[in-house]
């Protein structure tokens, strides 16, 4: 059975953030990429297991839902160039 999507409230936000972003530099842009990561983010409802699994850290995981979950919740949507550890730990700091 293919997982439901959810965005929790930080990835809607994160998904607004990105489209600001962009708007300013390139208006005509930023509602079709906006659209394209939503799109993908959706896509996994399909295809829950196509993101790289990340072995190198104390728990391995993936930033994707691994198969038997009924629904697939997007926490955040962070460029892949930023420090993921820092942001993620700083996250679940109270």
């Amino acid at each position: 059975m293919a997982p439901d999507v959810v965005f929790r409230k930080r990835a809607s936000a994160d998904l607004a953030n990105l489209f600001d972003y962009l708007n300013a530099l390139n208006p005509s842009a930023a509602q079709s990429y906006v659209a394209a990561v939503r799109s993908a983010c959706l896509a996994l409802s399909d295809f829950p297991e196509r993101a790289r699994r990340y072995d190198d850290r104390p728990q391995p995981r993936r930033f994707l839902p691994l198969r038997g979950r009924s629904t697939a919740v997007i926490a955040r949507i962070i460029d892949g160039r930023r420090n993921m550890e820092a942001i993620l730990r700083t996250a679940r700091s109270p």
